[in-house]
């Protein structure tokens, strides 16, 4: 009668080291996902923004009033003209005002705009027309920054500084 060996159950130590370096590499991939860097999520503000003052030039075309948007360090809101005095769109969705995703976020301007009276905050105006002419908006946060450039007819687009 032979006797056979009984054959041994489980995992080599290749399979285990491959699983191992799967699941790394797998984990990986989900935290940059779900932790972008901070070029990320300024892009992202920024992309916001650009998205935010279209609506705040159509908003100011169809209301036949002028629509401002005003910056400071920690966030940003809009305000419609009604007689003499800024009213805030705090009951509109989409130009409520907000906070920054990243602060303190360092807000520049070049163009038709105005420093604020209060907190050095960025103002720029839209009216029933486009922008008069271009204008550039930088977003800064830490060593990360974007632009929103407005082409003086409507159309906003967002640079990102290279790296």
């Amino acid at each position: 009668m032979a006797v056979g060996r009984a054959r041994a159950r489980g995992f080599t130590l290749i399979e285990l080291m491959l699983v191992v370096v799967l699941a790394g590499v797998m984990l990986a991939m989900v935290s940059i996902g779900a932790f972008p860097d901070d070029r990320a999520r300024l892009r992202e503000e920024a992309d916001r923004l650009a998205q935010l003052w279209t609506i705040a030039q159509d908003e100011a075309v169809v209301r036949g009033a002028p629509v401002l948007w005003e910056a400071s360090t920690e966030g940003y809101g809009f305000s419609v003209r009604d007689g003499r005095r800024w009213r805030p769109l705090d009951r509109d969705n989409a130009l409520r005002p907000r906070q920054w995703q990243l602060q303190p976020m360092r807000v520049s301007i070049a163009g038709p705009a105005f420093n604020g009276p209060r907190n050095s905050a960025v103002r720029i105006e839209f009216s029933r027309s486009s922008l008069s002419e271009p204008l550039v908006v930088a977003l800064q946060y830490g060593a990360a920054s974007a632009t929103v450039r407005g082409d003086g007819l409507g159309g906003f687009a967002v640079d990102e500084a290279p790296r």
